[in-house]
C-alpha cells in the first residue's frame, strides 16, 4: 500500500526585517491515498480535492463561498490547499528542448 510521503513544512522564516513567521504545514490538512479519490492530492477526512478547490478559486469562488457551499471546510484548509499548489510548482523542473 503506497502512502503519500508528507514532507514537514512547517518552519520559521526569516524575513527581511529579521522578524520571523511559521509556514503553513499543509501536511496536516493534506492526504493523498489511492484508495480515496484515485490518489489525488485531499483535504483530510474530506473527498474534497486540492484541485477541486484551486478550480474553484481560479474560478473567483471567494473562500467565504467555499465554505458555504462545502461547510466541513475551513479557511485554514482552504490555504494549505494554496501551499500545496505552490510547493509542487516551485518542485517543478523544466527540460530544455
Amino acid at each position: 500500500m503506497q502512502k503519500f510521503v508528507r514532507l514537514q513544512y512547517a518552519y520559521l522564516v526569516n524575513v527581511v526585517n529579521f522578524s520571523y513567521f511559521w509556514v503553513m504545514n499543509f501536511a496536516q490538512y493534506i492526504e493523498s491515498d489511492h484508495q480515496v479519490m484515485l490518489g489525488k492530492p485531499i483535504v483530510k477526512g474530506t473527498r474534497i480535492t486540492v484541485e477541486l478547490i484551486l478550480k474553484k478559486l481560479s474560478e473567483g469562488a471567494s473562500v467565504n463561498e467555499l465554505i458555504a457551499v462545502y461547510p466541513n471546510l475551513t479557511e485554514v484548509q482552504i490555504r494549505a490547499c494554496l501551499e500545496y499548489a505552490s510547493l509542487v510548482v516551485s518542485q517543478e523542473l523544466v527540460l530544455p528542448d
